[in-house]
C-alpha cells in the first residue's frame, strides 16, 4: 500500500476493527481549567497581555514622539517602560480578579 492512503474504517476487517480503540466522547484525566488561570511564560495571562500590549504601545509612542519632531529615547526602552506600564495595571486588574473569585468561593 502506498504511504499516501488513508485506511478507512468501513474496509477494515472485524477482528482489525475490534483491535481500534474505541472513541471517547471525554477526555480522561483532563480537568477544565479557567482560562483566566493559563500561566504563558510565567505570568498570568491577563498580565502577560498588558505587558506585550505595552510593548507594543511603546513601540507606537516612540514613532509618534519622533514624527513630531522631537528626540527619541531607543525603541526598545520606550517599549519596555511601557510594557511595565502595561503589566502593572493588569495586574492590578488580575489582583482584583482573584479577591473577587476567593470572595465567592467563601460565600459558597
Amino acid at each position: 500500500m502506498a504511504e499516501n492512503e488513508r485506511i478507512d474504517d468501513a474496509s477494515l476487517p472485524a477482528e482489525e476493527d475490534a483491535a481500534l480503540p474505541a472513541a471517547q466522547d471525554e477526555p480522561v484525566g483532563e480537568e477544565d481549567i479557567d482560562p483566566a488561570d493559563v500561566q504563558i511564560f510565567g505570568l498570568p495571562r491577563r498580565c502577560f497581555h498588558g505587558a506585550a500590549i505595552g510593548f507594543a504601545g511603546g513601540y507606537i509612542l516612540n514613532g509618534l514622539i519622533g514624527l513630531a519632531g522631537l528626540p527619541v529615547p531607543s525603541a526598545t526602552v520606550c517599549g519596555l517602560a511601557c510594557a511595565l506600564v502595561g503589566y502593572g495595571i493588569a495586574r492590578h486588574f488580575d489582583k482584583k480578579r482573584i479577591a473577587a473569585k476567593q470572595q465567592t468561593n467563601e460565600d459558597s
